[in-house]
């Protein structure tokens, strides 16, 4: 297997994007909240005429948002990923428990808001950051620390400046927006950092 297709292009870029935010602010922490809802019916597929699923060991392996935790060690900063499952039905204990754990893990550091597709656009649905997620997590944040956002394509030709200008005004800063022509098109990252003296 060519290494490209072990993971896809968007996880790619996602961590490029966080590594060299870490790298050029020297952030001693990355914190990934992954909105993580476990897949219920894992998929299938035909071999020699059965239907078999795909096994347990093999999900895990390629599917395990921990194992980004590894890439600390190799960046020489903390990677942490908030583990406890997403129930869009708890969202508020959910976001209290990222908040405690900002409180816990060393600064200045990269706050990575990682839903499936996004801030809400009017309604907010599990796979959406809320706005209320940023509005009571940006204040537990301190100087100099990050918060990126991980934004879906949406569908109209503005999205990316839309985004960024609603993350602006949630924040109070100038949100800022990467993106690739290479990698990951249909994806961009809005990055909005703190201001103040740490």
């Amino acid at each position: 297997m060519r290494d490209k297709y072990y993971s896809d292009d968007r996880d790619l870029l996602k961590w490029a994007t966080l590594v060299h935010i870490a790298s050029v602010n020297n952030l001693r922490t990355i914190l990934q909240v992954p909105y993580w809802r476990p897949e219920i019916n894992l998929p299938r597929f035909d071999c020699m005429g059965e239907k078999v699923t795909v096994s347990n060991q093999v999900w895990k392996f390629f599917r395990n948002v921990h194992n980004v935790t590894s890439l600390g060690r190799e960046i020489g900063v903390s990677v942490a990923v908030i583990s406890k499952e997403f129930d869009a039905n708890h969202r508020q204990s959910y976001i209290c428990e990222v908040k405690t754990t900002v409180e816990q893990v060393e600064h200045p550091l990269a706050l990575f808001l990682d839903p499936d597709t996004g801030l809400q656009p009017k309604k907010c649905h599990p796979e959406h950051t809320a706005i209320t997620d940023i509005q009571q997590l940006w204040p537990a944040l301190e100087a100099r620390d990050w918060l990126v956002l991980y934004q879906h394509a949406r569908h109209t030709h503005t999205w990316r400046e839309s985004v960024a200008d609603q993350l602006s005004s949630l924040c109070g800063v100038k949100a800022t927006v990467v993106r690739s022509d290479d990698v990951g098109k249909d994806v961009v990252f809005i990055c909005a950092q703190k201001e103040g003296k740490a």
